[in-house]
């Protein structure tokens, strides 16, 4: 596991060959004073840091952008376009909250069919 007792021990690792798990980070607006809505803020833009730096390890660009995507160009191979999309549709299997600020900490998930050797051939062809 990434989180034990409340800890990251990791920040990234394959579950299988068809499942990838990282931590992502997130916090709040200062200004914002609901909890509930901190929370909401800190789990969203943890999203968006495991999003960008799953796509940073897998296709090895640095992603640029308010959103996280703006920036990021691929080969035009397909099979990338169907990994990123299926990043972006990948899920929190975890997560953990600061109680005083409630700055989030989540392990993200992507899991298709094949993923590892996926991400293989697409390297494979962006970096021949």
């Amino acid at each position: 596991p990434l989180i034990r007792n409340g800890q990251v021990v990791k920040t990234e690792q394959w579950v299988d060959n068809n499942t990838f798990h990282i931590i992502g980070i997130g916090a709040p607006i200062d200004r914002e004073t609901s909890k509930l809505v901190r929370r909401a803020m800190s789990k969203e833009a943890a999203i968006l840091d495991a999003q960008m730096k799953v796509i940073e390890k897998f296709f090895g660009t640095k992603v640029q952008g308010a959103t996280g995507m703006k920036d990021f160009r691929l080969t035009g191979v397909a099979a990338a376009k169907e990994v990123v999309g299926k990043i972006r549709g990948g899920s929190v299997h975890k997560a953990i909250f600061d109680p005083r600020t409630q700055e989030a900490v989540i392990v993200y998930e992507v899991k298709v069919r094949g993923l590892k050797s996926k991400i293989d051939s697409i390297r494979a062809k962006m970096y021949r």
